[in-house]
């Protein structure tokens, strides 16, 4: 049995030893969920999230150094958001720099458990979970000849029903009825 009470207060300094970051933060925004954050911002030509990123990016890492804090510049990636004929029309991609290296830009990303992409569709996110269930779906079809009904029963639920709930209730589209067909199918 764990001493949870011996765990809490490593917890919270952690918490709050970040806690300030977004105060360095000026033309960005924040949000903070355990060891990653991100900043975001917005603008209508990329000169000017390009800037505004820039100096956000800058603010971090003078606060990282103060606070002996490091960061992983190879994890570090942008993604520019918006509708298609947006994205068409930037002719050139914004340059975000950290610490005097260029950040990659990337079409889409994991985060908190969902697949995000540059148009706010679910594709990506839907395909990943499809898989994943799949996945899952094969391995109870291997155990059922091992464990009985109730065991099966509690995998299920353990390892694919999450999949089918995570995130559903923000699922909303265009194409939301074409990805809960795919997921209904699997159920």
């Amino acid at each position: 049995m764990w001493d949870t009470t011996r765990l809490k207060p490593r917890i919270t300094s952690l918490l709050l030893y970040i806690n300030d970051l977004p105060n360095c933060l000026e033309a960005t925004n924040s949000a903070l969920f355990a060891d990653d954050t991100s900043i975001s911002c917005e603008g209508f030509i990329p000169t000017e999230i390009e800037s505004k990123l820039n100096i956000g990016l800058e603010n971090i890492h003078r606060w990282l150094k103060a606070n002996k804090l490091t960061l992983n510049k190879v994890k570090t990636e942008f993604m520019v958001f918006g509708s298609r004929y947006r994205l068409a029309s930037i002719t050139n991609s914004p340059k975000i720099v950290i610490d005097g290296q260029d950040i990659k830009q990337v079409k889409h990303k994991k985060t908190l458990g969902m697949i995000l992409d540059e148009q706010l569709k679910w594709d990506n996110h839907n395909e990943h979970q499809c898989k994943k269930i799949l996945s899952n779906i094969a391995l109870l079809r291997r155990a059922k000849q091992f464990v009985p009904q109730e065991t099966l029963v509690t995998m299920y639920n353990a390892l694919v029903l999450p999949h089918f709930n995570y995130c559903s209730t923000i699922w909303k589209d265009d194409d939301s009825k074409r990805h809960i067909n795919k997921l209904l199918k699997l159920q």
